[in-house]
């Protein structure tokens, strides 16, 4: 394995491919719906796993390079090309391109550890619940996600959050607005949060956040993916909640999330803002709304289709078989000779008389008499008179 530059963009070129077919996926309710959320979610945790290996995998003979003669080595040219100033010190602008890269990305992972850490802060001095009305709740709920095991998720009543949220890995916390909810609502929304711990849904939006750190300059990574992220993992909650919620509670389901958006509404200027955190579901996107509704509605969705996973799959190992390098040709041999190369599809003779011209990639080589005699590589070129190109 190695890591490159080369690697690194063609890993971002992989997971941007992968983004603009889960974006079809996602919004054509059609597709959706025939391939079942699963088989989304499954392609995401790939993409996302894709992120993390920017790498060559040369050693079993999986990645091949592609060189390129022309494109990547004029933008080479370019970003190589080395500014001298005072002191006969250089830089190029690939130099420049580096170090913005390096210094963007350092401030975005910076300012996210921040919010986490902030917000972690923030949550171990609040008091826990003590409302026996809603640690019953909370029992039946978790029963319901996680069977027989025992519980230790802290249930935390919070001022300044606009949405219900899970925060954590290790030891998670279950994070509730200042809203109320009617019994069988709070049942819901602790099974909705539960269901996201037992997902690991926040431990892979972290490693999202990490991955478009690297890839800030890709919106499809940086942008695209992450929103993509948590409405996959929205409606992925909706469906698990469909085998634990009876049907006719699905309006209170409906209604739970219902309220929290109208809290978030009316609450705008007093939350805390959520773009620096991981836990907090981001409700003003009407789109995904709609869309959650929708599948609320129908609870009937397919499960998932093997067809389309195993289309995943082969689309993830894909990813990792091409990388894309700069083919650099010297020009000169040892003795400071020009260097000549053989471009079938811009080499030919020209007939002279009776001599022939050689012309390798378009520029004049040498003469001969005999073409019996000239190597092999050349015997099979074509052969031009001079009116052929008038």
């Amino acid at each position: 394995m190695e890591l490159s530059l080369p690697a690194l963009i063609t890993c971002s070129i992989s997971m941007s491919l992968l983004s603009i077919i889960l974006y079809i996926a996602l919004r054509w309710n059609y597709l959706l719906k025939k391939v079942g959320i699963l088989s989304v979610y499954i392609l995401m945790i790939l993409t996302i796993i894709r992120g993390c290996f920017p790498l060559d995998i040369y050693k079993p003979g999986l990645t091949k390079t592609y060189e390129s003669l022309v494109i990547i080595p004029a933008i080479q040219k370019i970003i190589m090309t080395p500014v001298t100033y005072e002191n006969h010190h250089s830089f190029s602008v690939l130099d420049l391109i580096i170090i913005m890269w390096i210094v963007i990305g350092s401030f975005l992972f910076i300012k996210k550890s921040v919010g986490y850490y902030r917000l972690k802060q923030k949550i171990s001095q609040m008091p826990r619940l003590s409302s026996n009305n809603i640690n019953q709740v909370y029992q039946r709920a978790f029963l319901n996600v996680f069977k027989s095991k025992n519980h230790n998720i802290e249930v935390i009543k919070m001022e300044g959050i606009s949405t219900p949220a899970a925060f954590g890995l290790f030891h998670p916390v279950i994070l509730l607005p200042n809203i109320e909810f009617t019994e069988t609502e709070l049942y819901c929304v602790l099974l909705h949060e539960l269901i996201h711990i037992k997902h690991r849904d926040w431990g892979i939006k972290v490693i999202m956040d990490f991955i478009s750190c690297i890839h800030w300059w890709n919106v499809c990574v940086s942008i695209l993916l992450p929103s993509m992220l948590q409405q996959i993992q929205e409606l992925y909650v909706d469906h698990s909640m469909e085998a634990i919620v009876p049907t006719q509670n699905r309006l209170d389901y409906a209604n739970s999330i219902l309220k929290t958006l109208r809290h978030a509404q009316s609450n705008r200027k007093q939350v805390m803002d959520q773009t620096s955190y991981y836990a907090l579901c981001n409700l003003s996107n009407k789109k995904n709304l709609r869309q959650r509704f929708y599948y609320i509605e129908k609870w009937k969705h397919k499960k998932k289709s093997n067809t389309f996973i195993a289309f995943a799959a082969i689309l993830f190992m894909f990813s990792f078989t091409f990388v894309f390098e700069a083919r650099n040709l010297p020009e000169y041999d040892q003795n400071g000779d020009d260097v000549f190369y053989l471009e079938k599809d811009n080499s030919y003779y020209l007939k002279n008389g009776n001599f022939f011209d050689l012309y390798l990639n378009g520029e004049y080589f040498y003469t001969t008499e005999d073409l019996t005699q000239v190597p092999n590589d050349f015997k099979d070129l074509p052969i031009y008179e001079k009116g052929d190109f008038k």
